[in-house]
């Protein structure tokens, strides 16, 4: 890949946004919702989404899955816990994040970055399996491309 396009990693969305608009990147990686001011100014122009379906968010930008390429990168975030954590600790913290998950205000945010456009809240069980398979994807990705062996 590196004979193609040379890779540049960064802290984060804020350092990529910054890099594109300042001319140091000529194509970026990131969230719809990482860069919606920037494109709503007129900064930067998204080329695709890299999903099932249009990102809400972007509704005119085209995705990989209406272009027929199999590539499904989104957004999700999990909360992790010691595996010596007592289950009682596990249980109320899970019961937590199920009540802030129902609070309009936290779905309002969920709705405005389009975070709601692919399945959200999931158990303890359902984040281990979507990590696990998201693991298997982007080893077999940086494989392809040579950075991993």
């Amino acid at each position: 890949m590196e004979k193609y396009i040379k890779t540049v990693s960064y802290g984060g969305g804020a350092e990529v946004s910054s890099a594109l608009v300042g001319g140091h990147l000529a194509l970026a990686v990131t969230g719809a919702e990482e860069i919606k001011g920037l494109v709503d100014s007129g900064d930067i122009i998204p080329l695709v989404a890299m999903s099932e379906n249009r990102v809400s968010v972007v509704p005119n930008v085209p995705c990989t899955g209406e272009l027929g390429i199999d590539s499904y990168i989104g957004p999700w975030r999990a909360i992790y816990a010691r595996t010596d954590t007592p289950q009682a600790a596990v249980d109320s913290l899970a019961a937590a994040l199920k009540q802030a998950w129902e609070m309009p205000a936290y779905q309002e945010f969920l709705t405005n970055f389009s975070y709601l456009d692919r399945p959200g809240y999931a158990t303890a069980g359902e984040t281990t399996a979507l990590a696990e398979s998201e693991y298997v994807v982007f080893t077999d990705y940086l494989k392809a491309i040579g950075i991993l062996k």
